[in-house]
């Protein structure tokens, strides 16, 4: 077996094959990885990188072994499960919340790495959301399977944008496997965005200006005055009339 050393690693090609490897020990632990690469260079510029890589993780109090985010979020439910047998969490959580995991960030995310998710990703993802059963994948899905006081039964799938309610519903289990991902050590706490929607601009006319308000009240006084004045002059004029009409008889 052919090593190469002075390194914090050794590189070695295992027996039967040309491709490079790497051994090294970070965290009381002796790490074997293929290289996937039979060009020693290549090698040594690949080996360099994880090693750095991974003195940054152990640094940053990270685990050195990324963590998918599909097997995070099964950990989650896992304890999410517990806790709720345990009595420390709502009965209702390991019921409600793995469909929704499943069926939205897991398979939006799938294996990327938890700790290379950024918030500029999970932007994009609830755009993603929220076209999911009107654009995206759940266009292809008919009916989706629900659970309910213990009934399990299925239901035509909805054709709408998701409501803000349901996306803010939905982020705070996506908060929930940020902060224990967090706290496990996979990952750096997160930043998460905001499901606000934008409002529309308002075109109303804005209310009456002071002076605009004197200039309607004096538009107003002056029209019934000159109403006033009209009608008191025809009154007038008919009661004339009428007199001359008697005195003619």
């Amino acid at each position: 077996m052919l090593q190469r050393t002075k390194q914090p690693f050794v590189l070695f090609q295992r027996p039967g094959t040309k491709n490079w490897s790497m051994r090294y020990s970070l965290d009381g632990k002796q790490i074997k990885k293929s290289l996937q690469t039979p060009d020693e260079a290549e090698a040594l510029r690949l080996a360099n990188q994880i090693w750095h890589e991974q003195t940054y993780r152990l640094k940053q109090g990270l685990t050195i072994d990324e963590q998918p985010f599909s097997k995070v979020a099964e950990e989650f439910m896992k304890k999410v499960e517990f806790e709720a047998s345990a009595d420390e969490r709502s009965k209702y959580h390991p019921i409600y919340w793995p469909p929704i995991i499943r069926r939205f960030p897991m398979a939006y995310f799938g294996d990327k790495p938890i700790d290379t998710i950024t918030s500029a990703d999970l932007e994009r993802y609830l755009l993603w959301r929220k076209t999911y059963w009107t654009s995206g994948h759940g266009t292809k899905i008919e009916k989706i399977r629900c659970e309910r006081n213990g009934r399990i039964y299925s239901r035509a799938a909805p054709r709408k944008v998701a409501a803000l309610s349901t996306l803010n519903g939905e982020m705070v289990i996506i908060r929930g496997i940020f902060e224990q991902a967090a706290r496990w050590g996979y990952c750096q706490p997160l930043v998460m965005p905001s499901t606000k929607t934008r409002k529309r601009v308002d075109n109303r006319r804005p209310s009456f200006t002071g002076t605009e308000y004197n200039t309607l009240l004096r538009v107003c006084e002056k029209r019934i005055y000159e109403s006033f004045t009209g009608e008191r002059q025809v009154q007038e004029r008919w009661l004339g009339l009428s007199e001359q009409l008697r005195a003619f008889r």
